[in-house]
């Protein structure tokens, strides 16, 4: 297997804060279905990025932990001790390469070079929409999603948040990352939690730890939308997966 180094959907060159504004083509914000949104510097490079994003999304091996610290002195609920990745087949991905074409780009950073791809496959009907725009004024229901069964859709959704404050690329990224999590804790995931108490002299310090082991079977994935809060300037992204698409991995 091969390891996804990069994470799914926007997948980051070197793309640095030129390219902060949040306007982008429509379909960056609802993506057409079977397509990758890529960062890259050229064509080709996009087509293989795009083949390993939906490859990967395809199917996929979720393997790893996290373990998460809540105590009086440090209460920013960050993840710490974390070590987990996502293995895709390359071999996939690269037959499925010859199969996909870019059918969009636009400059995001003159300097560097770098172009958002649209990559999809290849004799796709019909243009994408390629009007650039920025994110919706109003705030989407999927927003204030939990993961939850959404019986509107019939599919287990998944919302991620990141700050748009640094990299907007990046952001993009770790929101998209946080929103399979997300799917995957409210399906599978079982927590373990431990409470630890320091003592020295007549000071007492009390740690709450929360940790879960990652072990699935991820396939049938799509990004279905991405959107910024005006209020808050996060990146949201929201993915979603069929009835069994999550399986314990043996």
């Amino acid at each position: 297997m091969g390891r996804a180094a990069v994470f799914f959907g926007v997948l980051l060159g070197a793309v640095q804060g030129a390219q902060a504004q949040e306007t982008y083509p429509a379909w960056f914000w609802t993506p057409p279905p079977g397509s990758a949104e890529v960062f890259a510097r050229s064509e080709g490079e996009a087509v293989l990025r795009g083949a390993q994003v939906i490859t990967a999304y395809r199917r996929c091996e979720v393997l790893g932990n996290f373990q998460q610290l809540y105590d009086q002195s440090i209460d920013d609920q960050s993840w710490r001790n974390t070590d987990y990745h996502y293995d895709y087949d390359p071999k996939a991905a690269e037959a499925l390469a010859p199969h996909l074409d870019v059918r969009d780009r636009f400059p995001v950073d003159l300097i560097l070079g770098q172009n958002l791809y649209l990559v999809g496959p290849s004799g796709s009907s019909g243009p994408p929409d390629s009007t650039r725009v920025g994110p919706s004024t109003s705030r989407p229901a999927w927003a204030d999603l939990v993961g939850t069964w959404d019986p509107g859709s019939g599919r287990w959704p998944g919302v991620g948040r990141f700050t748009l404050q640094g990299n907007p690329a990046d952001a993009w990224i770790k929101a998209e990352e946080l929103a399979v999590f997300h799917m995957l804790q409210a399906r599978l995931v079982e927590w373990g939690h431990t409470v630890q108490v320091t003592r020295a002299g007549d000071l007492e310090s009390t740690a709450h730890i929360e940790w879960v082991r990652l072990s699935y079977w991820l396939s049938q994935v799509t990004v279905d939308s991405r959107w910024v809060d005006p209020e808050t300037g996060m990146a949201l992204v929201t993915v979603s997966a069929p009835p069994g698409a999550i399986q314990e991995r043996k």
